[in-house]
């Protein structure tokens, strides 16, 4: 993490509104995936598995799952399944991730998107979202005919915090916002602690 930290110190736009961050993301994100050789889309269904996580990347962020969250919490789960016969299906939502999706409190189009994906009940859907990924769940939710089949929810960063999902048991929630992350709460200043979620995806991974 201390190594991903550096580049996004070095790259990314901290101090900076939402409003204008988005193609400052998407150039530093395609920066430090080179970097890394970090897989920013993933595309494997959620049919054929016992556990399928559904992920929704924040705005600016690359391919379909981006580069701050999502992959570090799919490595910490597979971690936690080795050694078990478990499997896991991990499935981007596949959506603009832009600004004035934000500033509607989530991609329509997006929350539809993952609303179609979570349909599935021969498998335990994760749905996990970073900073507009958390609104596109709060909408998905509210679109659900039913969400006996969501095991968990898990918003990193989530914008409409400190906002519940009702229709999902408070037991099957976990949504981190970090101090002094202003865009937990309806905030629209990007701040560092907004950047480093990567630090908590073994807790995430623990709930799920």
């Amino acid at each position: 993490f201390n190594t991903l930290l550096y580049w996004i110190l070095k790259l990314f736009p901290v101090g900076t509104l939402v409003e204008e961050a988005g193609d400052l993301i998407r150039a530093a994100e395609a920066v430090v995936a080179t970097q890394f050789g970090i897989a920013t889309t993933r595309q494997e269904g959620t049919s054929c598995n016992d556990v399928s996580i559904i992920f929704a990347r924040g705005t600016g962020e690359v391919g379909n799952v981006g580069v701050l969250v999502g992959p570090e919490l799919f490595d910490a789960v597979l971690a936690r399944l080795n050694g078990t016969s478990t499997t896991l299906a991990v499935q981007g939502v596949n959506y603009a991730a832009d600004v004035s999706g934000f500033l509607l409190g989530g991609d329509p189009a997006g929350s539809q998107q993952m609303q179609v994906l979570s349909f599935c009940p021969k498998t335990n859907i994760v749905m996990a979202g970073y900073s507009q990924g958390g609104q596109l769940i709060h909408n998905a939710v509210k679109l659900l005919s039913m969400v006996d089949h969501i095991s968990s929810v898990v918003i990193f960063g989530d914008p409409n915090y400190p906002a519940t999902m009702d229709r999902i048991a408070p037991l099957r929630q976990l949504v981190i916002c970090h101090d002094n992350d202003l865009i937990c709460g309806r905030g629209d200043m990007i701040l560092l602690p907004h950047l480093t979620y990567a630090q908590d995806v073994g807790h995430a991974a623990d709930f799920i």
